[in-house]
């Protein structure tokens, strides 16, 4: 992201939570200020659930979210070790079910913020991992006051949160995509 591209950005945030605030279907809502707890959830297993529910989602995350996360990845020059890669998300994926987790994954959106051309130059890219896997830590811990946050916003405003951080990543696929040889695919796909 240029720095001429921070400034619209910032403002358009800035000024959606000043509308939320001074709008006129604003709530004054409580915050709950507590750490989350952690506790093993009830388990049963059965192989109706494990074919109808963990089966698919197997499917779905390695299959969208690996390979769109990988693919991603490749495509902005990095030398992936995809053998590496998968067995440490096939063993995340098994701790998490462990826990009632879902599958681990490499998530596109994810990959498309922290490995583009936004998070810095190519060699100092890993700081966005850093900065990121910190952040992530802290709104873990700060669970039960971000729900109780989203709970208040207007989905469209975190909606719109989420696709300005991903603006730049579908631009730079967009022009990538529409710049080959390719650009009838490309069109056809995106329709």
């Amino acid at each position: 992201m240029k720095p001429n591209d921070l400034a619209p950005i910032g403002l358009a945030v800035v000024f959606g939570a000043v509308a939320i605030w001074l709008g006129p279907e604003s709530i004054a809502a409580s915050f709950a200020w507590d750490l989350p707890t952690i506790a093993l959830p009830p388990m049963a297993f059965s192989l109706s659930a494990l074919l109808a529910v963990a089966l698919p989602m197997v499917v779905l995350a390695m299959g969208l979210g690996n390979v769109q996360g990988l693919g991603f990845l490749m495509a902005q020059g990095y030398q992936v070790p995809i053998n590496r890669i998968s067995t440490i998300v096939g063993i995340n994926s098994i701790v998490n079910a462990l826990f009632g987790g879902h599958p681990a994954t490499i998530a596109r959106t994810g990959v498309a913020i922290l490995a583009s051309p936004d998070a810095g130059p190519a060699d100092r890219r890993y700081w966005a991992n850093l900065v990121a896997s910190v952040c992530t830590v802290g709104m873990a811990l700060a669970a039960v006051p971000l729900v109780s946050l989203l709970g208040i916003l207007p989905p469209t405003y975190i909606y719109a949160l989420a696709g300005l951080a991903i603006l730049t990543s579908f631009q730079d696929a967009m022009e990538k995509a529409f710049a080959s040889k390719l650009r009838f695919g490309a069109v056809v796909a995106f329709g």
